[in-house]
């Protein structure tokens, strides 16, 4: 079947590109440069516009990709590493509060996560065995938790603490994990939960 005019076109615009690829390239540089401000503006108010519906695709895109998203994310960090610590680093210097008030609204909607993070990091670092212990685990563990630590049965922050010590040979692996206060974790420090258990009834005893 003999293409129409718009499939003439595109044939026509796709042997040009090809033929003077290099010259296209340079005359689109050079328009993007003499009207950025105009482009800016356009695209400004295109993702104004268009914002709710990008939210969805994105949302849909990563649910669909996750593993996929996160690989490229970690490549494109390992790649950028210093580039971007240095940015985030700027960042944080220009705008102390804004930073403050991100971290508070963050640790308010997901208490708890911070020792997530202090937890991995330590995990990291004595390489413990188990299989890890992902975001979407921790949250689970604490929406599971109700606010209460799994030790004293209060209604305080909570963290992460590894009921097999790390470093008794205890896994970073969400079976050996449990939602406990501050107070408790430290207490328990690197002790066996039975011989710190005890430890506390006793102390109580001579209280």
């Amino acid at each position: 079947m003999k293409p129409n005019k718009a499939e003439r076109q595109r044939i026509a615009g796709r042997k040009h590109y090809a033929a003077h690829r290099e010259r296209v390239l340079a005359g689109q540089a050079e328009r993007r440069a003499a009207n950025q401000e105009a482009i800016r503006a356009k695209a400004a108010v295109y993702r104004a516009a268009t914002r709710e519906e990008a939210r969805v695709y994105q949302r849909a895109y990563y649910a669909k990709n996750r593993e996929r998203v996160r690989e490229e994310q970690r490549k494109f960090y390992l790649e950028h590493a210093d580039r971007i610590n240095a940015e985030r680093r700027a960042f944080r210097a220009r705008h102390p509060e804004k930073v403050r008030e991100w971290n508070a609204r963050f640790h308010r909607k997901h208490p708890g996560y911070y020792s997530f993070g202090v937890a991995r990091r330590q995990t990291r670092k004595r390489k413990a065995p188990g299989r890890g212990i992902t975001k979407e685990q921790w949250l689970e563990i604490l929406r599971g938790a109700l606010g209460l630590c799994a030790y004293c049965g209060e209604r305080k922050r909570l963290s992460l603490d590894h009921i097999v010590p790390l470093s008794d040979g205890g896994e970073h692996d969400v079976e050996n994990a449990a939602a406990a206060c501050k107070s408790c974790n430290s207490s328990k420090h690197n002790a066996s939960l039975l011989l710190w258990m005890a430890r506390r009834r006793l102390e109580g005893r001579r209280a």
